[in-house]
């Protein structure tokens, strides 16, 4: 979230002129995608799959979220399968980041 606010204040610098126009727009959309899934699509995830497996959040030791849902043992699995695959998928933007830059 502070690397967030720190882009909202200070904008990113432009991309070299030697990238094509292909790979600029992959780049931004590179981006938007691994802040996407890492801070939401992960997070809110997670939190939904510890709402339905009844399962308190406690942040920073200073509060618990409120539960998203109430528990469903049936919707178990689907949740800690759609957690599992945006962490896969957080991993895989990571690391082809890492590669492309």
């Amino acid at each position: 979230m502070v690397r967030v606010a720190w882009r909202l204040f200070n904008p990113a610098p432009a991309l070299p002129q030697s990238m094509s126009p292909l790979m600029q727009r992959a780049a931004i959309v590179g981006h938007v995608l691994l802040y996407s899934v890492a801070l939401l699509a992960l997070p809110v995830s997670g939190w939904y799959w510890s709402s339905i497996a009844d399962k308190p959040i406690m942040v920073a030791g200073l509060f618990v979220l409120p539960p998203l849902v109430s528990p469903d043992e049936s919707l178990y699995a689907l949740a800690k399968m759609v957690h599992t695959y945006s962490a896969w998928a957080c991993g895989a933007l990571v690391g082809g980041h890492i590669l492309v830059a």
